[in-house]
């Protein structure tokens, strides 16, 4: 079954999981929300916050956790800590800015 990843309709902090997804060929519902749509959806996330990964029952919050862990899972991600660390800084850093 294929996840779904829900953000507004726009590039912003799902752009880099869009992107991803889309080079390693994996399948997902991409679900668009509307800023109106936004306002009534918030109170039934998990911390009121998007975007969101949903897949085999569970949801993941928050950009660099879902890059992470679909990047384990797709094959994106490297076992060695400190090319770990080097990932993890290049993400946090191009998501503060």
């Amino acid at each position: 079954m294929p996840g779904k990843l829900t953000y507004f309709d726009l590039g912003g902090r799902a752009e880099g999981i869009r992107s991803m997804l889309h080079h390693a060929g994996h399948q997902y519902e991409d679900c668009r929300k509307s800023f109106p749509e936004w306002a009534t959806f918030k109170a039934e996330t998990p911390m009121g916050s998007m975007p969101l990964w949903e897949e085999d029952g569970f949801t993941t919050v928050s950009s660099s956790a879902i890059l992470r862990v679909l990047g384990v899972r797709l094959g994106y991600y490297s076992d060695n800590h400190l090319t770990a660390y080097k990932i993890d800084s290049i993400v946090e850093y191009i998501e503060s800015m």
